[in-house]
Parts: structure tokens; sequence; C-alpha cells
């Protein structure tokens, strides 16, 4: 246990959100997957989670049965690793032999550097409640690795449910999804924040390439179309935090915020 920190909920939740989402890709496909292959997912999209923590909420969402309402099953399959042969629970529809499963030469992507990790609590708009499939996971983790009581994360604690909408109170903007398809803005897109005084709103406009000197704050459109604005992103633009139910608007190619 001394070898993890603990994690803040904000990170938890998104943890939890994003290893049910990747799930739920899969089943909606009919693909088999370990739990090892939902942590390499997450890794090669440069979140920066652990095995142990991603296992927990597929064993969450396979306990809470939340598996079994697209079909699934588990099977125990004997796996290859860099150190030998290994057993590990393959999720597969029950239509599916597990020896249809390709992909037993199982190979955890390293952890991804700090240079090159997603911040976790950029990864998911704040003040959104937990999916139906993620409350279903949560449910089913009672001594799971992912989920606390308020404040940081212990491993091992159980796992009360809640939505996220109940303890988020870091300052956050979430952007909806809507107004960034409006905008026309893509995944992976860098977006100008500031702060025009005189207004006192907010503008999140695309950041030219090669853009220096800018007096503001720079924010990324993660997968999904998720922006999220930080409470210190609000501070570095010009903005008096704290943000209370802000409006938003297209404006000429961009958008408009108005606390």
């Amino acid at each position: 246990m001394g070898n993890y920190s603990v994690r803040t909920q904000t990170e938890s939740d998104a943890i939890l959100t994003l290893a049910t989402e990747a799930m739920e890709t899969k089943m909606n496909a009919g693909e088999p997957f370990t739990a090892l292959d939902i942590s390499n997912v997450l890794k090669a999209r440069n979140l920066p989670v652990r095995h142990r923590e991603v296992s927990a909420v597929v064993r969450g969402l396979y306990v809470g049965g939340g598996m079994g309402a697209f079909g699934y099953v588990r099977d125990l399959i004997y796996v290859s690793t860099p150190d030998g042969s290994a057993q590990a629970y393959l999720y597969h529809h029950g239509t599916q032999a597990p020896a249809d499963y390709t992909l037993d030469a199982q190979d955890a992507l390293p952890p991804v550097p700090p240079a090159r990790a997603r911040p976790l609590d950029d990864a998911v708009p704040a003040g959104e409640p937990l999916s139906a499939l993620a409350e279903t996971a949560l449910r089913g983790m009672v001594g799971g690795a992912v989920i606390s009581g308020s404040g940081n994360t212990a491993y091992g604690t159980p796992a009360p449910r809640r939505t996220r909408g109940a303890f988020r109170r870091d300052g956050a903007v979430a952007v909806p999804r809507s107004f960034i398809e409006q905008a026309g803005y893509q995944v992976g897109d860098l977006l100008v924040l500031t702060h025009d005084a005189q207004t006192d709103t907010l503008a999140l406009q695309a950041a030219p390439a090669g853009t220096t000197g800018v007096i503001g704050t720079f924010v990324k459109v993660w997968s999904d179309l998720r922006v999220r604005i930080a409470k210190t992103k609000l501070r570095v633009a010009g903005y008096a935090v704290p943000v209370q139910k802000p409006n938003f608007a297209l404006d000429g190619g961009g958008l408009r915020i108005e606390p």
C-alpha cells in the first residue's frame, strides 16, 4: 500500500468514469477484454492510471451486474506475460468462446511519464453526474481500490454510493459539449482563455499555432470533446473565482462565458 499515493476524489471518479466508458465501448462492439486490456487503453491515452485501480473498476462492474446487461460473462483463462504464464479473467459475450480471444499475450504498458501525463482532474467535466454504468461499478466496488470518503482516497476502503455533483466543489467550469461541437473544436485543439475586464466575461478561442505572449491561459479539448477550466486557470486568465452557474454563448467563432 505504501507505494501508492492517495488519490483525490476528483481523480478517483475520473478513473471510475474513464474505465467504465472504455468497457462500454468494447461491450457495445462485442469485443472480449481483460482488465489489463482496459488499463492499457487508458494508458495509451496518456492517462496516469495504475492497473490495480482500473482492475478494481472492472471487477466492480461485473460484480454489480453491469456486464450482465450487455450479455457479458467471465471465464478464467491462461495468458502469457513477460514473467511466464498466469491466469486472468476474460470478460466476453455469452455467445463467444474464451478460446476465440487472440490477445492472450498480456503485456502491461509502462506507467505514463509525468511529462506526458494528462491531468486526471481535467479528463472528466466537473459537476457532471456519474453515468448509470459508473454507478453500477461503484456499487460493486465495496472493498475496492479507487473509492473513499471525502477528501483523499485510501486504498481498500468501502465504496459509498454518490454522484459527482454531490462532492465536486473545486470551482472548475465544465463547458457543455454542445457548445464545443457548435464552435467546431476538435479533440486535441488548444484553446486560449482570456478575461474581458470591461464586460467581466471570459472568452475561449482557438489558439493559433505557435501562439506566444498571450495574456491568459491555455485549455485543451480532451476526448469526447471535454473541456474543463480549472480554478487555477481562471485565476491566471485574470478572473476572480469562484464562478457560479455560468452562461455560455457562441461569439464570432469562439465561446463567451458569462460567470
